[in-house]
């Protein structure tokens, strides 16, 4: 998350239309616009409901093994951004929705910042999670951060298909 790929994304869709997933429109229909998390796509594609034949692009919030659990090849694409523009950047993006997290008891950034979970979840190593995390794991989790973690981070990283920069 925070790393450009939401414009990515719009640009893929500009060039390619409904090849990828999640189109606008599909994105639209998800609720809060949310990308489908990684356990919900994986059933949704077991059990025959979504069906990615045909899409040549497949953008979400996802581990950067994600492939591994899919059918067929798909190439991985990461994108890395500096960790505390990332993390300023998150932080800007919960101030943007601050009525909508309030609205749904989240709390303030003073206080967001003083949650484990969020923290750990969604700031702490978060990168680092997301290369190193099990294709079915949850990038909005904790997950320990060591140096095997960090290992499989950099493992994952160099067998990237493209890795930007933002």
């Amino acid at each position: 998350m925070k790393t450009a790929g939401t414009s990515f994304r719009t640009m893929l869709e500009r060039e390619f239309g409904d090849r990828i997933y999640p189109t606008n429109d599909e994105l639209a229909a998800q609720p809060q616009r949310f990308y489908l998390r990684t356990p919900e796509l994986l059933d949704k594609l077991a059990a025959g409901s979504l069906d990615l034949s045909g899409r040549d692009f497949l953008c979400g919030h996802y581990p950067a093994r994600l492939a591994e659990e899919l059918k067929g090849e798909w190439r991985t694409v990461i994108f890395l951004r500096e960790p505390i523009s990332r993390t300023l950047s998150i932080l800007a993006h919960h101030k943007r929705n601050l009525g909508f997290f309030e609205r749904r008891g989240k709390l303030n950034i003073p206080r967001l910042l003083k949650k484990r979970d969020f923290v750990l979840g969604q700031v702490a190593d978060y990168q680092t999670k997301t290369l190193a995390l099990p294709g079915t794991g949850n990038v909005n989790q904790p997950y320990p951060v060591n140096e095997a973690t960090y290992e499989k981070a950099v493992e994952v990283l160099h067998a990237a298909d493209c890795v930007g920069l933002t």
